[in-house]
């Protein structure tokens, strides 16, 4: 599991305080999920997608795990690529100038 609160605040800029930092950690990753499963779905076939998405609304973790292990096993790769584009996406955004 990632710890996207520690990998933003070691990404960003400055510090935010727990609570923000919480908060932005939540849509970080719920971002991460989307992209990622997009990716994948672009990558295996459209019913091991289908299949794929039943384990994960079964919540039956195992099975979507094996399915990608099958069918995408550079998932992995997929993940860490992601999460990298959307830190650095996230950092970028802290750093930009306000406009104040």
């Amino acid at each position: 599991m990632i710890d996207m609160a520690q990998t933003l605040a070691d990404a960003l800029p400055e510090q935010l305080p727990p609570e923000p930092l919480q908060e932005l950690a939540e849509i970080v990753y719920a971002e991460l999920e989307t992209r990622v499963g997009n990716r994948i779905c672009e990558v295996i076939p459209e019913t091991s997608t289908l299949a794929f998405e039943e384990a994960i609304d079964a919540g039956d973790e195992a099975l979507a795990h094996q399915i990608l292990e099958v069918e995408c096993p550079q998932y992995k790769d997929i993940v860490a690529a992601t999460l990298q584009e959307l830190i650095v996406e996230v950092a970028e955004r802290f750093s930009a100038p306000t406009g104040r």
